[in-house]
């Protein structure tokens, strides 16, 4: 098993443990761009949360390769997480979100 593999599984089982993912349910209704909406909760900022502590910019070059795989198999890690439990994440102005489709009932 690689290295970014072993990362990945260590990082799911963290991930699993922050809260209930099977009862949580985020808290904001957001509609996006094209009229969807979906309920949408803050996790963190990308420092907060990110092994590397580090936000990526294309103006930076201070990643190093050691942050590189970490970094991506955190994110590979929460991904599979909240997929697993009908969730999304959403990266954006540096922060980290799930989300989760409305149900019938709050459309």
């Amino acid at each position: 098993m690689k290295y970014s593999d072993r990362l990945q599984k260590r990082y799911e089982e963290e991930i699993e443990d922050w809260f209930d993912w099977e009862t949580f349910k985020p808290s904001e209704i957001v509609e996006d761009d094209y009229g969807d909406c979906s309920r949408q909760q803050w996790l963190g900022s990308q420092t907060a949360l990110y092994p590397s502590g580090k936000v990526y910019a294309f103006w930076t070059t201070n990643q190093t390769g050691r942050d590189i795989i970490r970094d991506s198999a955190w994110q590979q890690a929460i991904d599979e997480v909240a997929a697993r439990h009908g969730m999304f994440i959403i990266y954006e102005d540096e922060g980290v979100y799930v989300g989760k489709e409305l149900e019938e009932t709050e459309e």
